[in-house]
Formats: structure tokens, C-alpha cells, sequence
């Protein structure tokens, strides 16, 4: 990804985050789920992402930005960068397979 983009899979998770973070309603509730009873990842370059989403396109001040990224880091675990599943979940068929496999915890270790 060029230019500090992101991909789709790290893109809903970064409209997810924005929403939970600068509004109130189902995403705000389903982040304040996670953090208490999950572990959250996400990736360096999700946080890099939603910072500028909050400064560039909400236009959130800083210390705001600050205290979110701080709220992440304590609550969240930050990785350096996603890692690859190695398939090309594009592919429908492809990915309800793997669901229905996960689903039925029959995912390899």
C-alpha cells in the first residue's frame, strides 16, 4: 500500500475504530465490549491511519488524537504490521469456506 493507505480488511477495521471513537452508538458499545472481555490488535499502520482520519477528516484536536491513541495502546495490543494469511480472501467461496471452518473450530493451529 503507497502513500500510508490501507487495505480492505484493515480499512473496516479502521472505519470501525473512527466510529467508535468519534461518535456514540453500536460501534462505541461493540469497542467498549472487545477491550473488556477480548483481546483488540491492531497494526501500526491502523493507528497511523486513524490518527490522520480523525485529524484530516473529522478534524478532531490533538489531545483528543492523543488520548485515543493512548486509550489503544493500554487497552489494545499493537502489532508492527499485519500478517499476511496468505490467501486471497477476494475470492467468495474461498472466504465462506474458511468461515464455516473457523466456525466449526476446525481452523489449523
Amino acid at each position: 500500500m503507497s502513500g500510508g493507505q490501507v487495505g480492505r480488511p484493515r480499512q473496516a477495521q479502521l472505519f470501525g475504530l473512527v466510529s467508535a471513537l468519534a461518535t456514540r452508538g453500536l460501534c462505541t458499545d461493540v469497542l467498549r465490549r472487545v477491550v473488556a472481555k477480548h483481546h483488540l490488535i491492531v497494526s501500526e499502520t491502523v493507528l497511523r491511519e486513524l490518527r490522520r482520519v480523525l485529524r484530516d477528516k473529522f478534524r478532531v484536536p490533538n489531545d483528543t488524537i492523543e488520548a485515543a491513541d493512548r486509550f489503544l495502546r493500554r487497552e489494545a495490543v499493537a502489532i508492527g504490521q499485519a500478517p499476511s494469511p496468505g490467501i486471497d480472501l477476494r475470492d467468495g467461496a474461498m472466504f465462506q469456506s474458511l468461515r464455516g471452518r473457523w466456525l466449526e473450530g476446525r481452523m489449523p493451529s
